[in-house]
């Protein structure tokens, strides 16, 4: 059984901080300097891209190792009730609290500052496809992870599009652990459904899955004298792919191949670093309310954004002053509400309580 050292455990919470700092702050630029200065607007999207896709890597690998250890414990009998437990109690208090701040953001911009439909239109023009209109269904799609499904997401919150693939990733590697084959064969079966509802799933699941075999394969790959060598040229030649699609990254600004081929890069790595035990610790003590930043982060943009052209207050100098300022807030925001929302025994003891 593989398990992580003190240096590997800090460079994954690093890698976790760092990239939620990332998307945070590409997104502030896009939202705020990006119809000023648009030239730098593909690197932005770029950077917030490839920061998910080690968001992916990350999180199919330690689920891998979360389920190996499970299994471990068990003597190879693997407790869904725990996992699915600590898996709950991890994504659903921080993400309703998400939904809750999104949801009075959008009232306070329909009825406290009048803005007709949660929008004024200067908004829409400068952030298509968002909004901060209140729709109860995109809010139950969010929270059963039906956002593929039933097409549709919180449209104040551009951040959300990535966990339900994490989310029915969990499900299905769960339930591949359960003895029952006839569960087996139904979380495959689920599995190839969702595949064909959405590309992105198709694509990032794949990921996902990868990083996660690597976990059970750690005690095999750490034994091979060869890995570092070997995960570096497999890294170099997916970093290659990828650049093969960076042109359409660029034009159209989603880039989904470039994003796939990136993640299998970073994955290897990864790889290479963690059996060189190389340590980072940049902003490694943050990691622990990475998850709630990037669920909060959006709509608090969002909202300021509107606020400024709401009152007629956006310029060059203040747009650069809301890109300085409201990273900080958002900061702030959710260092307090991950005291509570990303801390396991609070939660589990305000619903004993």
């Amino acid at each position: 059984m593989f398990e992580l050292t003190k240096k590997q455990s800090t460079t994954l919470e690093s890698l976790r901080a760092l990239s939620a700092f990332t998307v945070m702050i590409a997104h502030c630029y896009i939202i705020f300097l990006g119809g000023r200065y648009p030239e730098y607007y593909p690197l932005a999207a770029l950077f917030a891209q490839s920061s998910v896709m080690v968001f992916f890597v990350l999180s199919g690998f330690l689920i891998g190792l979360s389920v190996n250890n499970n299994l471990t414990r068990n003597s190879g009998n693997f407790d869904i009730g725990n996992y699915v437990s600590s898996r709950f109690y991890r994504i659903y208090p921080p993400l309703i609290f998400s939904l809750a701040l999104t949801a009075i953001l959008s009232m306070l911009s329909i009825y406290v500052f009048n803005m007709p439909d949660g929008k004024p239109l200067s908004v829409w023009a400068r952030m298509p496809g968002y909004s901060l209109n209140f729709i109860p269904s995109q809010y139950f799609s969010t929270l059963t992870f039906s956002n593929y499904l039933l097409n549709q997401g919180v449209s104040s919150n551009g951040s959300l599009w990535s966990l339900p693939i994490e989310v029915w990733c969990y499900a299905v590697a769960g339930l591949l652990f359960v003895r029952n084959y006839w569960v087996k064969i139904l979380a495959v079966c689920f599995f190839l459904i969702l595949q064909y509802m959405h590309i992105k799933f198709r694509l990032f699941s794949v990921v996902w899955g990868i990083s996660f075999l690597m976990a059970f394969a750690m005690p095999t790959i750490t034994r091979f004298r060869h890995t570092v060598a070997v995960c570096l040229v497999a890294s170099a030649a997916f970093a290659f792919i990828a650049k093969t699609f960076f042109i359409e990254f660029i034009t159209t600004k989603v880039g989904l191949y470039f994003n796939f081929y990136f993640g299998f890069s970073f994955l290897f790595l990864l790889l290479a670093a963690l059996k060189a035990n190389i340590g980072v610790n940049i902003l490694g003590s943050h990691a622990r309310y990475s998850y709630s930043l990037y669920l909060i982060h959006f709509p608090v943009l969002i909202f300021t954004l509107a606020m400024m052209m709401r009152f007629g207050v956006s310029n060059g100098h203040t747009d650069i002053l809301a890109f300085a300022i409201t990273p900080v807030v958002c900061i702030l925001i959710t260092c307090k509400s991950a005291l509570i929302f990303e801390n396991r025994k609070r939660i589990q003891n305000i619903f004993s309580n």
